[in-house]
This record gives structure tokens, C-alpha cells and sequence, in this order.
């Protein structure tokens, strides 16, 4: 069952729905807004709908489906540890404010829960678009940077989120996973736009660490602490409450 966690501007609703596998028709609408973006769509959601139990998705006016973001929480040697999967957007809808309140609940429902546990989560990406990273850096301090940099303690992170996935990272930099997503590549229409939205002023990490896109190579992120002031400003452009969160540091993992 979904239940609706906000009101957006245009009217727009955001839903948040747990073990959704069981709504095909919902998973079909999903299927509909991703494929435009990837070619092997198929290959790509059937890895996220198999590890992602938790989705929050957007509904316009319409009801449809325009935007939705796949999560789910793990355990790691007694932490619970968080993934942010596949955030995928309607291309009618790029480039606009869709994403925002979907990042913005799952940090907020995120606080709730260790709120609630009274320990911290750590959090975790995969992803081979510098447009991922700008979204990142809009809300938190994540490794390893935009120009390649990491501190030894997210290298060590990196290395024991990989080992627990069996992902095949790089034994030098654990940051790099190859041909995780061997069989799904961006589409033609997908990269250009992400060129044209993050084009890069310099060499960037994907460059630096020798990721291919096209090979399956993906970068993990690791999300050190959230930027609390970034955070509030988002809450008050959207006009949602941020929940559990205090204008003074505040560690996501």
C-alpha cells in the first residue's frame, strides 16, 4: 500500500510504497520512466527491483508517474548501512525540481530512523553521472570528491561495502566497481543531456579513476555527513519539514 509523505508544488504528490514487488502495475510505470534513459533497461531494474525494497515515486496531477527513487537498509557487521539505488525521472520532467523531494525524504525518513535507534546509518551510491555527484553535493560531503580526492577512513568503507556486495572493485581503489552494469549503458539522448547539464571545468574522478560508463564501470559514493544548512535551505524551497534535523552537525554515516 502507498501512502503519501507530501504535497508538492503544481499540485504533485509524493507516495512512498514498501515491498512494492508485488505491484506489477506500479513497477510497469517504472519500467516506462526509465527506459528512455538506459539502453538495457531490463537488465538494470531487474538488479534494482531484486535488492531495493523501499521506492518513493511522484504522481502528477494526471496521476501519472513521473519521477520515482529505489532504497533499501542493510546490515554490515551489526550497522545498518543505507543504499540509494535508481532515481529515475519522466524525460518530459529533466532537469527539473523531481528529484529534489525524492532525495529529500529518504534523508528525512533516513534521520527518523536513527532517531529512532539512536546510532547513525551509513549511506552509499553507485554511479558513473557527474549529474548524480551536483546532486550530491547539494545536500552532503560524499567521497571520494569531484577531483579524486578520499580520506583513508571512506577508502576503508568503500572497501568493506564492496566485500559485503561482492562487488568487483579494484584492489587499490575500492571506489571503482568494473562491468557492474555490463549489460546497461546510458542512452544516446541520456548522455548528451548530462553533458550538457554537468559539463566538467576540469578532469573529474570518472576521468582520474579510468571509469568507463559504457563497460559497466560504476563509482561507489560514500555519503560521510550531511551539509545541514544545504539541507534546511532545500526544506524551505520545497516547503517540507525536514524532520529530525538540527542546524548544527549532523553525521549520516
Amino acid at each position: 500500500m502507498a501512502y503519501i509523505v507530501a504535497h508538492l508544488p503544481l499540485g504533485y504528490r509524493l507516495f512512498e510504497e514498501i515491498n512494492y514487488q508485488s505491484n506489477t502495475e506500479l513497477m510497469d510505470e517504472m519500467t516506462a520512466v526509465a527506459a528512455p534513459s538506459y539502453n538495457g533497461t531490463r537488465s538494470l531494474l531487474e538488479r534494482e527491483f531484486a535488492h531495493n525494497h523501499f521506492v518513493y515515486f511522484i504522481r502528477n496531477k494526471g496521476q501519472e508517474l513521473v519521477a520515482f527513487f529505489l532504497t533499501n537498509f542493510d546490515e554490515i557487521d551489526n550497522e545498518l548501512i543505507s543504499y540509494m539505488g535508481l532515481l529515475a525521472v519522466d524525460t518530459r520532467y529533466k532537469n527539473s525540481f523531481l528529484s529534489a523531494p525524492l532525495v529529500f525524504h529518504h534523508i528525512r525518513r533516513l534521520k527518523e530512523k536513527e532517531f529512532l535507534l539512536g546510532r547513525s546509518i551509513q549511506t552509499w551510491a553507485t554511479t558513473a553521472s557527474l549529474t548524480i555527484l551536483k546532486l550530491f553535493s547539494s545536500f552532503c560531503h560524499y567521497e571520494p570528491a569531484l577531483d579524486g580526492s578520499f580520506t583513508e577512513e571512506g577508502k576503508a568503507i568503500a572497501r568493506k561495502i564492496g566485500h559485503y556486495y561482492n562487488l568487483t572493485s579494484d584492489r587499490q581503489n575500492p571506489f571503482v566497481v568494473r562491468k557492474l552494469a555490463y549489460e546497461t549503458q546510458y542512452s544516446k539522448e541520456e548522455n548528451l543531456r548530462m553533458e550538457h547539464v554537468a559539463r566538467p571545468k576540469s578532469v573529474n574522478v570518472f576521468e582520474q579513476f579510468g571509469i568507463d560508463e559504457k563497460l559497466g564501470d560504476r563509482l561507489i559514493v560514500v555519503v560521510r555527513s550531511l551539509d545541514v544548512q544545504k539541507f534546511l535551505k532545500w526544506s524551505q524551497k520545497l516547503k517540507l519539514d525536514p524532520g529530525h534535523i538540527q542546524p548544527i552537525a549532523c553525521f549520516i554515516g
